[in-house]
């Protein structure tokens, strides 16, 4: 063997590069094991801070336990400490199936009564199930909306059911070859990702969904060509969204802004029709149907109206349409309802709760809202000046809407201005306002169907006997009797109007009076043919009051000539005053434009000598009514900037679009917010909360009936109360998270509060029990956990007309609130369709602010029965979706005070529910989050609401006029909604700290009491006795991150020390 140089054997390295191969091998690993683990931690840390910002919301999808309840004995007797009951008795699976079928009974019956029956030509209606075959068209058929696009919960799987499903359970036989083809679309729905309208895979654009003529292959036309006869049922579809009102002008493709608070820009592709107007698409099937009609394949052509927004109707005729149907969304199991409504086994006895306008741009509301709304010429100096850094959901400041219709909204502007043209007054005939190529304008050429219209299988007559005042109650009571005159069981409902005088007083003083109103209403019994109801229908007396806000700057009951008056529908009541008043009056027409004569032994005439501007200048709660939004109007601001509409001349006063408003320096100061500054004497943090977190014993449950501020001993113990809160504890009441856990609170034994949204039936609502429907009545499907029904629309509930339904649906939201340990619904929608374009309008009742005021009253008493708190939303105002963001609204007191605020007014004042959201809007400049105007002056001294005044979702905003805590703290805000984090109470801890301003101190004691006040007439104190206590827990998934963080924290620790262990070997081995 050769040696080497020094003579010696050549050494064996073999296991020395062996151990070095394995040193290398090993060192990779740890290090991609350290990666790995150090990557998942760093996810997990993440994730974990995160979730830990939107703990609330988290809580509420998985249904978190948040406290415990423990009962200390005290050797004494035991109470009943259930203070709110179920009417379903034990929680168990029985009667939680009863609960269940309950909500889907109430779905249906809303639907019943709710829908309207607008046309019923050549006996369409009612339809034989024995011998005619369905052929449905409209990919609504098969896929209709069951409710709007916002918060609220989805219909359980299985009990989704769409038009040919109810139609196929009721008896019904089907062209099923054509239900599976309209199955098999591709069509898809544009839908709202709740900040400009995503039309990339929508089928028509912006429009909802339609097939394209083409899909209906000559294959396809086989299916009801092969069989002549039968009826064709074609289901049209509208609806806006949050986020999104329906469009003013229609635009075809993806429709963005600029920035996503944005209208859409014009990008080619508009198709001069709005997009309650038909599209082509439709249009296509409409003129294919009618041709297999006139060839002899139909009998009938029905058209069924699944819309959220009041759809134009001038087409019926054109397209030889027999029956109309306006359904309204469905909910869940509706549908059976229309099934049973098509059928005769139901009859119709709803009624319209808007007019449907023969074109929806004829509506002067229309002028300046939605898209239509006007920028600031100088916009970019006002968004330089507004504009947070928390873009794209930041509020740009430069646009604004200016209501100049006043209080002329729906009928009040389509039927006032009828009366005007009959009688020759006003410039009524004038085309302002008159729809396109009319040479003037005229009822029958505007309005296709009035407000409260509506149609049925039988007739009645109505006869006003009687109309007295009470004045204990300040009500009038007209005594009316109603008789079945048909040959068809049915209900009818009495529509109560009123119209006051209109005379040289408001002419000179700018108080505009609508020709007619809704001041009562009521729904009969089941009437046979041939029975007949007597009824006593209330009218408020408050309700005939107007407001004068340019000389007594308060609402004043006119002096001359008041008449009351009954009728089928507004129009029809009107022409029965008019008639009255004055009866040799020419040119009275029906809706139908027949000639019409008017019945004035239905109208009841009385007459006040004098104006009287003392008895509604002050409220039940001693507080002065008068002025308060008179810097809302524009003309505040820019003198002769708009004019509001005003009958004494419609040519002269019609709206027409502002484009030439410059912002001045002073408004841009106010839109810009931040404007709280500390006042000269404010007492130190140290001070102000002096004697906090003193223990006086008192416990949440023993303030369940303590007043508000009944008594000064009330005052003083609530006060005693809150005190025993540290100031650091009562600041957990001010962040929300959809809930609130943090303000849970062991001393007091206040547990956490959990909630729910939306106005069909709020989202997050399980009952902990399994539900199925053997029977196939309602549906199919085993459903694990059931959850709160989804009900129909708002509009085909107000649309009944019956309190009872109203109340019933109140009171079965409280049951499910009962039932999934709920203590807060935000679910009563409580503005009004202020355009047919709004996107929210499926959330509100009606265009009519009376009826919104009467019809919320019984849902929000019977809700709170249950212990649910009944947060109205969004008061008030909402009127548009289209850059809502802070929008500003300019308006003048009347408009506002007869509109917007009368139709919260109901559930804030008479209901005296416990809570309200505000909106995202600006009154005027200021936003209503930070409007004392609204907040203090009206909601709290006017109408005396006692309880939780929360924003709308701040999105947890640091920035700009959303993230203004501390000035919105100060008017009357008591709650952030979605400030994850904490975020409010950092912000106004932050500022206190920085100031010492103990002013501050007491707007926070104010939110505490607010809040624990709302809380302690809540379902929340169930089980609770003066002996309980609460331990807080902790959320099991909170717990399962922390042990998440610990494991990966643990790994990556031991993988890093194994890769330095195995380096440091390695460097040994290197060195010998």
């Amino acid at each position: 063997m050769p040696k080497n140089g020094r003579g010696k054997m050549p050494a064996n390295n073999a296991p020395e590069n062996q151990d070095s191969e394995e040193i290398m091998q090993k060192k990779k690993i740890f290090t991609g094991l350290s990666t790995v683990f150090a990557t998942l931690l760093a996810l997990v840390a993440g994730g974990t801070s995160i979730a830990y910002q939107y703990e609330g919301a988290i809580n509420t999808f998985l249904d978190v336990q948040l406290t415990e309840i423990v009962q200390k004995d005290d050797g004494g007797e035991a109470v009943d400490t259930e203070y709110f009951k179920s009417d379903f008795g034990a929680r168990n699976e029985a009667n939680a199936k009863k609960l269940v079928e309950a909500g889907f009974d109430q779905t249906i019956q809303e639907e019943i009564e709710g829908a309207v029956l607008l046309k019923n030509e050549n006996n369409a209606l009612p339809l034989d199930k024995s011998s005619e075959r369905i052929s449905f068209f409209g990919h609504a058929s098969v896929d209709p909306i069951h409710k709007g696009n916002s918060a609220g919960v989805d219909p359980m799987e299985g009990y989704r059911l769409n038009f040919s499903d109810a139609m196929r359970m009721s008896g019904f036989t089907l062209n099923e070859e054509l239900v599976r083809h309209l199955e098999a679309s591709p069509t898809t729905r544009a839908k709202s990702n709740y900040f400009w309208m995503d039309c990339t895979n929508a089928t028509n654009g912006i429009a909802d969904g339609e097939d394209k003529i083409e899909y209906y292959t000559p294959e396809i036309r086989q299916t009801w060509e092969s069989e002549r006869g039968g009826t064709a049922i074609m289901v049209l579809t509208r609806c806006g969204q949050e986020n999104y009102d329906m469009l003013i002008d229609n635009v075809a493709g993806f429709v963005k802004g600029d920035g996503m608070m944005d209208p859409p820009k014009d990008q080619g592709h508009k198709t001069g029709r709005s997009s309650l107007a038909l599209i082509d698409e439709e249009i296509a099937i409409l003129e294919m149907i009618k041709e297999a009609k006139d060839a002899g394949y139909f009998d009938k052509f029905i058209v069924l109206l699944n819309t959220g927004n009041t759809m134009e109707v001038n087409w019926l005729d054109k397209y030889g349409v027999d029956a109309c149907v306006y359904t309204g969304l469905i909910g869940g199991v509706g549908a059976l309802g229309t099934a049973q409504l098509l059928a005769g086994e139901a009859n119709f006895s709803g009624k319209s709760v808007d007019t449907y306008a023969y074109d929806s741009l004829s509506a002067p509301a229309v002028v300046n809202a939605n898209e239509n709304s006007p920028v600031y010429t100088n916009g970019d100096a006002v968004e330089a000046a507004v504009i947070g850094t928390q873009s794209p959901f930041a509020d740009t400041g430069r646009y604004f809407t200016f209501q100049a219709e006043g209080i002329y909204v729906g009928y009040k502007y389509y039927e006032t201005r009828y009366e005007d043209y009959v009688l020759g007054q006003g410039n009524a005939d004038s085309t302002a306002g008159a729809r396109s190529g009319m040479n003037e304008w005229n009822y029958n050429n505007e309005v296709s169907y009035p407000f409260g219209y509506g149609l049925s299988y039988t007739s009645f007559s109505q006869t006003l006997d009687d109309v007295k005042y009470n004045a204990e109650t300040d009500k009038f009571e007209a005594t009316v009797t109603v008789k079945n005159t048909g040959n068809v069981a049915g209900k009818s409902v009495i529509q109560l109007y009123a119209q006051t005088p209109y005379g040289e007083y408001e002419r000179e003083n700018l108080v505009e009076k609508s020709a007619i109103q809704l001041v009562g209403f009521d729904k009969t019994d089941m009437l046979e043919p041939g029975e007949d109801q007597t009824m006593t229908v209330e009218a408020e007396r408050y309700l005939l009051a107007s407001y004068d806000y340019t000389n007594a700057k308060t609402y004043i009951l006119s002096e001359g000539d008041y008449y009351l008056a009954i009728g089928d529908d507004a129009h029809d009541a009107l022409n029965n005053i008019i008639c009255a008043k004055q009866p040799d009056a020419q040119g009275l027409v029906n809706v139908d434009g027949t000639a019409a004569t008017g019945d004035a032994d239905k109208t009841y005439k009385f007459t006040y000598d004098t104006l009287d501007d003392k008895t509604y200048s002050t409220t039940e709660t001693g507080a002065e009514v008068t002025n308060r939004f008179d810097n809302c109007d524009l003309n505040y601001w820019v003198e002769g900037a708009g004019t509001y509409l005003s009958r004494q001349d419609w040519e002269g006063t019609y709206p027409v679009k502002l484009s030439n408003v410059t912002a001045t320096a002073d408004m841009i100061e106010i839109l810009a917010g931040h404007n709280y500054t500390k006042p000269e004497g404010a007492p130190t943090v140290a001070e102000a909360t002096e004697g906090f977190g003193t223990d006086s014993g008192l416990k949440l449950v023993d303030m369940r009936n303590i007043s508000y501020d009944g008594s000064l001993e009330d005052i003083e113990l609530w006060s005693k109360f809150i005190n025993q809160l540290t100031f650091d504890e009562m600041l957990n009441v001010l962040d929300d998270a959809q809930g609130n856990a943090w303000a849970a609170n062991e001393k007091i034994a206040a547990p956490a509060m959990k909630l729910g949204d939306g106005v069909d039936g709020p989202n997050g609502t399980s009952i902990g029990f399994p539900y199925e429907d053997t029977t196939g009545k309602y549906g199919s499907g085993k459903v694990d956990n059931a959850s709160m029904c989804c009900f129909t629309g708002k509009a085909v509930l107000t649309g009944t007309f019956n309190r009872d339904l109203y109340a019933e649906r109140g009171r079965l939201i409280g049951e499910f609130g009962l039932w999934g340990g709920k203590q807060m619904f935000w679910t009563l929608g409580v503005d009004y369709h202020k355009t047919p374009f709004g996107g929210r309008n499926f959330e509100y009742c009606s265009e009519d602010s009376n009826l919104s005021y009467m019809a919320l009253v019984p849902e929000a008493i019977e809700m709170e029965k249950k212990g649910v708190i009944c947060v109205a939303k969004h008061a008030a105002g909402n009127d548009q979706e289209t850059i809502r963001i802070g929008i500003a609204t300019f308006f003048n007191e009347q408009g506002w005070r007869e509109g917007s605020l009368r139709a919260s007014e109901g559930a804030l004042r008479v209901a005296d529910i416990k809570g309200y959201m505000q909106n995202y809007q600006r009154l005027g400049l200021e936003s209503t989050m930070n409007s004392d105007a609204f907040n203090i002056d009206v909601c709290m001294d006017e109408w005396g609401f006692r309880g939780y005044a929360i924003t709308d979702c701040t999105n947890a905003r640091l920035d700009g006029y959303q993230g203004d805590y501390i000035d919105q703290l100060v008017s009357g805000t008591d709650g952030f909604c979605m400030t994850n984090a904490q975020i409010a109470k950092q912000t106004v801890l932050d500022y206190v700290n920085k100031t010492d301003d103990g002013s501050i101190v007491e707007y926070v004691v104010n939110a505490a009491k607010d809040y624990y006040y709302a809380l302690s007439r809540s379902n929340a104190i169930n089980g609770f006795d003066s002996n309980t206590e609460i331990i807080k827990l902790t959320p099991w998934w909170q717990t399962a991150l922390t042990a998440a963080i610990v494991v990966t924290a643990v790994l990556t620790a031991g993988s890093v020390a194994m890769l330095t262990w195995t380096v440091i070997r390695n460097k040994k081995k290197e060195v010998k």
